[in-house]
């Protein structure tokens, strides 16, 4: 085993949070891409998901529930790419 002594239920939910936030944002993503452009819309959830996902290894040596947190936060950062890639200027 590795750093963390994570059972398979908790290593499923930190992988889990990350789908879940994703689910979420697919069609509002979509919305704000349509609203205020993919380029500012994908540029700062990129920007942000960026930085929280650098901070996931001190999340996850901080608190697990922090980690879940962070993680749900990085999916909803990733907003739907399909819809909105055709209309890329």
């Amino acid at each position: 085993m590795g750093e963390f002594n994570w059972t398979i239920a908790e290593q499923t939910w930190v992988i889990g949070c990350y789908f879940y936030g994703y689910m979420l944002t697919n069609i509002p993503g979509a919305v704000l891409a349509k609203r205020y452009g993919i380029r500012i819309v994908f540029g700062i959830a990129g920007l942000l998901s960026s930085i929280l996902t650098m901070i996931i290894p001190t999340v996850a040596r901080l608190h697990f529930g922090l980690l879940m947190v962070t993680r749900t936060m990085v999916g909803l950062l990733h907003v739907s790419k399909h819809t909105s890639e055709r209309r890329w200027p």
